[in-house]
């Protein structure tokens, strides 16, 4: 069997970063209905799905969330959309199949962002310890719904990011978390 090279794809998915630092513009409905298109795509089959997706752009609701999350505040103020991923759990079969589910779902939705010109986005995991608080925003009961995570995205501010991407963080070698046998 013959290697063959590496394809464009595989390019496209090493150089996907996040990205932390947007320009406050409106991003237009299509464009984040094509984002949510590429998640639509994580299962195969239509069926009862194990998540629910809130899609933030009111800036009352993203201050909201900046304020159980100062650490990442200004992602919040910048970001045009955030993507709030919460795993339902009336629907869940099988928790860590709905789990696994779900992070290909959030790989997909940032794949897709990359994707789209000019658009960046980063996962925000430190709000992962305010689930309730999260719930409450949203009035959402915390029995039947829990936070699985947030992507904040937006137009990328190119001065800022491109002079933070230039030390690229260094990868963990394969061989740190594979075993063959």
């Amino acid at each position: 069997m013959e290697i063959q090279k590496e394809t464009d794809f595989t390019e496209f998915i090493k150089s996907r970063r996040s990205a932390k630092n947007f320009i406050f513009k409106k991003l237009p409905q299509e464009v984040i209905k094509n984002i949510l298109e590429c998640g639509r795509y994580t299962l195969d089959e239509k069926s009862d799905l194990p998540y629910r997706i809130n899609v933030i752009v009111h800036p009352t609701v993203k201050l909201m969330l900046a304020e159980l999350n100062p650490a990442n505040q200004e992602i919040f103020e910048t970001a045009y959309c955030c993507f709030v991923i919460f795993l339902d759990l009336e629907k869940s079969e099988a928790r860590t199949k709905d789990i696994l589910t779900i992070g290909a779902l959030i790989e997909n939705l940032l794949l897709g962002i990359y994707a789209t010109q000019n658009i960046g986005a980063v996962w925000i995991d430190g709000i992962l310890n305010k689930k309730e608080e999260v719930n409450k925003i949203f009035k959402l009961n915390i029995e039947k719904f829990e936070l699985m995570g947030v992507i904040a995205f937006g137009i990328i501010n190119e001065e800022i990011e491109e002079f933070k991407t230039r030390e690229r963080r260094e990868r963990a070698p394969i061989s740190d978390f594979t075993d063959w046998y």
